[in-house]
């Protein structure tokens, strides 16, 4: 994990401005882990969490996808990043970067007015965060690659063009009232310009509005990477 991690560093160094890390950079929560963590987000490195960054014991210990179980944890997880996990925000060659804490497909009220005030810096903006606000494509795609069906090989699911039933995280989005409104509004925001996320362990991207593309990248350990130009 590390190697890769470094290697990714290195060839940012050479071909790119900055390194983005759309999360899950460590697979639980650990000392180790965590001075991993404290390592590479400091030199030249930016990005947001993933849930596996509130995993206490990988699959040991059933995780709770809620904002209580996160706060069990969150202060030793913000000790180790060097930004705000919540919601943070880092210029960059005039392109405001702000990143943003959904690993479990939701937002808050907070994060919301937060990200509010990003938009009144009136800056293009990229938001980057861990679980993509999925489109009809990306489900779609990702239902392709995780469903018993697509895991087997049945060409007839290949086949069909029809959007998967809505299930999991894309049903939390659409009805959680908090995530639907804010998607909802930046669907309608002239300054966002992209989208970039993870989670997903694919490489996949779709239009999110009519000014805004969002790119889904695959983890390190699967070799994945995508080098973005912001123009």
């Amino acid at each position: 994990q590390e190697e890769a991690l470094r290697d990714s560093l290195a060839w940012a160094k050479t071909n790119a401005d900055y390194v983005l890390h759309t999360g899950d950079l460590i697979d639980w929560q650990s000392r180790a882990n965590f001075d991993l963590v404290k390592k590479y987000f400091r030199t030249g490195m930016f990005g947001c969490l993933g849930n596996h960054e509130y995993s206490r014991n990988m699959w040991l210990e059933p995780s709770e996808p809620t904002e209580a179980y996160k706060a069990g944890t969150r202060a030793a997880v913000s000790a180790a990043f060097p930004f705000d996990v919540s919601v943070s925000s880092k210029l960059v060659n005039g392109v405001n970067f702000v990143t943003l804490d959904d690993v479990y497909g939701t937002v808050t009220e907070e994060q919301v007015a937060r990200f509010a005030e990003e938009a009144k810096k009136g800056l293009p903006i990229v938001l980057c965060m861990h679980v993509p606000f999925y489109t009809e494509n990306i489900w779609r795609v990702d239902r392709k690659f995780w469903t018993a069906a697509a895991q087997k090989g049945e060409p007839n699911f290949y086949r069909d063009a029809a959007v998967p039933e809505i299930a999991g995280e894309w049903k939390k989005q659409r009805e959680d009232p908090v995530t639907r409104d804010f998607i909802a509004y930046l669907k309608g925001e002239p300054l966002l310009k992209g989208i970039l996320a993870g989670h997903l362990h694919i490489n996949v991207q779709d239009r999110f509005s009519p000014t805004a593309m969002e790119y889904v990248v695959g983890g390190n350990f699967m070799f994945h990477g995508q080098h973005v130009l912001v123009s």
